[in-house]
């Protein structure tokens, strides 16, 4: 009998040594993924920026003399050989900002060509206004849309903390288009009060429906 238990302790000791020894380094793995988080130093034109994640370096090459940029060269045949001369330059290159979705503002006027923008799903037409906006150099324009977008993504954020994604369902419905289910997951339901409250929210921000 004792010798049955002794050998079942070993075994269960060394379970729980295994499954101890899973956890740390699960926990181990975890705590790097947390902490290291590489950046990329970059000074432009509009000031110099901390990014992450960590930006690729793009490589650019541009020949030199006696050789022109359009292939021609002005070299004596009699060498019989085309020195070839280039210079090598490099820059970051393309920028993945992580944003929130009212930031497209400041984005945009930095050169950002586009976004997975929350607002652009029921606000389309606020969003178009501002890049538009930005495009042509209409800062004031530009600035009036950001502050309406700011405006309705508090009113949309309210609800996300207690409807989470299926506020964006009920702005589509509101908007026109009858969405039978968003997102894939169960979220709380709208009651009526609900919807009444989002729907004057949104005019109380400038935005009729």
């Amino acid at each position: 009998m004792n010798l049955t238990w002794s050998k079942f302790a070993k075994k269960f000791a060394m379970v729980i040594l295994f499954a101890c020894a899973v956890v740390l380094t699960s926990r181990t793995a975890l705590a790097q993924t947390c902490t290291q988080n590489p950046t990329t130093s970059v000074n432009t034109a509009n000031g110099a920026w901390t990014l992450s994640p960590v930006v690729p370096t793009a490589y650019q090459t541009q020949v030199n003399p006696p050789i022109a940029a359009d292939g021609s060269s002005n070299f004596p045949a009699k060498h019989g050989v085309i020195p070839v001369q280039f210079s090598l330059f490099t820059a970051p290159g393309p920028v993945v900002f992580q944003s929130i979705g009212s930031d497209g503002y400041s984005g945009y006027s930095v050169g950002v060509r586009g976004a997975i923008h929350p607002p652009s799903t029921p606000f389309p037409e606020s969003c178009v206004k501002m890049y538009e906006a930005l495009k042509v150099g209409d800062l004031k324009g530009a600035q009036k849309e950001h502050d309406l977008l700011t405006r309705l993504m508090q009113v949309v954020g309210k609800y996300l903390k207690t409807h989470g994604r299926g506020v964006f369902c009920e702005l589509m419905k509101l908007r026109g288009l009858q969405v039978e289910r968003f997102p894939r997951w169960e979220t709380m339901p709208f009651t009526e009060r609900d919807k009444a409250e989002l729907k004057e929210g949104l005019n109380n921000a400038g935005f009729k429906l």
